[in-house]
């Protein structure tokens, strides 16, 4: 078995968004999981994922664990990617305060979104970013 939590991190670190697709039924999976949650294949193979995705609910973080805490308060975001998977990250670029959420963002779901690459201490992590 491939070190693949490892390889994903690598990946970004070039600035490459892979997830691991499954050779039995196709599901993309992002971040990349070794077994394929639609049918238990365990045959994957590493591909690029779009970067596109659909942003379902969004959270406001206001007691974040000590890595993140720079950024609070902040917004989460719950989506889906292009390619079917579900990701939970950082929503980047949201301005607007707490009240205002709910009319400016919410009451427009779904909103679409992109995923790009943060780099923070040595460390690169995917993010969501909303197109306007």
């Amino acid at each position: 078995m491939q070190p693949i939590i490892k390889m994903w991190y690598d990946y970004l670190d070039e600035g490459k968004l892979m997830g691991l697709k499954c050779k039995r039924c196709g599901t993309v999976h992002f971040p990349p999981f070794p077994i394929c949650r639609d049918c238990s294949g365990v045959e994957m193979e590493w591909v690029e994922v779009s970067g596109y995705a659909t942003v379902n609910e969004i959270a406001l973080v206001t007691a974040p664990d000590e890595w993140f805490t720079e950024y609070a308060p902040y917004y989460y975001a719950y989506a889906d990617t292009e390619e079917g998977s579900s990701f939970s990250s950082m929503l980047m670029g949201l301005e607007a305060e707490p009240e205002e959420v709910l009319d400016k963002y919410v009451r427009r779901f779904p909103l679409q979104a992109r995923i790009e690459i943060q780099k923070r201490d040595g460390y690169s992590y995917p993010v969501y970013r909303l197109e306007e």
